[in-house]
């Protein structure tokens, strides 16, 4: 895979060591919109974003009355621009609580949002709390036919990957939403690994993430089950993984192990690899 660009800019300032970053875009009113977030060292999520070739915005905290937690590896972004009332139409942003508010919970992930209708100037809102997650694992999301499907890992001794699912269609046309824990997955993901997650069209997601042999392996959710386990390449452990719909594939990016390169796997849905090789 060959990325090629003429420059090299600067987003943002402020970022932690070692900080998670999760990045989206939108296109609406004829110009594309890109959204980057990340951890600061004072426990904040932040963003910045620029809208086609303008300068990228000032960094500010989407958080209120909370922190991330420090160990976390968790942040993750979704994004759609769905008919107001039928379906997503704005950001959701899903982070390692340092509080785990109104739970009894020492790790949770929490959802932090935005709609664009809701005004000109982004308003985020503190949503919903997710006890009982391994914050210092990953977290990813994907939204199909007006479901948001997010996935993250529990903290309990089997660490199995669990499925979590809101209608947008319930909440905008029946006014009945509420987040549902719909599957749970493999519980070979080891401690600490990073979460990717896709569409790939027809209710199906490809879920990736790591083993303890430091090998990433790629999941299926597809009906009503998370299953189709397929071992893909070896890792750096504790990779940071970041996944995208390709043609027919999905495409899954990571740190190799031993010289550190930045490498890239693509998979079909039957789990045959397409093509593999370093990002340069």
């Amino acid at each position: 895979m060959h990325v090629s660009s003429n420059s090299t800019l600067l987003v943002a300032g402020g970022a932690a060591n070692g900080t998670p970053i999760a990045a989206t875009s939108w296109f609406s009113n004829s110009h594309t919109t890109r959204q980057v977030f990340f951890l600061d060292s004072s426990g904040n999520v932040m963003t910045s974003n620029t809208t086609g070739s303008q300068p990228w915005s000032t960094p500010y905290n989407v958080l209120t009355g909370d922190s991330v937690d420090p160990s976390t590896n968790a942040l993750a972004v979704c994004s759609a621009t769905a008919a107001q009332n039928t379906g997503l139409d704005g950001i959701r942003v899903y982070y390692g609580s340092g509080s785990c508010p109104g739970t009894t919970s020492s790790e949770c992930i929490r959802e932090v949002g935005m709609d664009f209708f809701e005004s000109t100037q982004p308003i985020w809102h503190m949503w919903v709390t997710f006890p009982g997650c391994d914050v210092k694992s990953g977290v990813a999301c994907a939204v199909s036919n007006n479901v948001n499907h997010l996935y993250l890992r529990n903290n309990t001794n089997n660490g199995f990957i669990q499925q979590w699912q809101w209608s947008y269609t319930d909440q905008y046309e029946n006014g009945d939403a509420f987040w549902s824990m719909t599957t749970t997955g493999p519980s070979n993901m080891t401690d600490g690994s990073d979460i990717a997650a896709l569409n790939h069209g027809s209710n199906t997601d490809y879920i990736f993430y790591q083993t303890a042999t430091g090998q990433v392996e790629r999941a299926l959710y597809y009906g009503s089950a998370i299953g189709n386990f397929m071992p893909l390449e070896t890792a750096s452990v504790g990779t940071k993984l970041t996944a995208a719909h390709t043609n027919y594939s999905g495409i899954v990016v990571y740190q190799k192990p031993l010289n550190g390169s930045l490498s890239y796997d693509m998979v079909m849905r039957s789990g045959q690899e397409v093509g593999t090789g370093l990002v340069v």
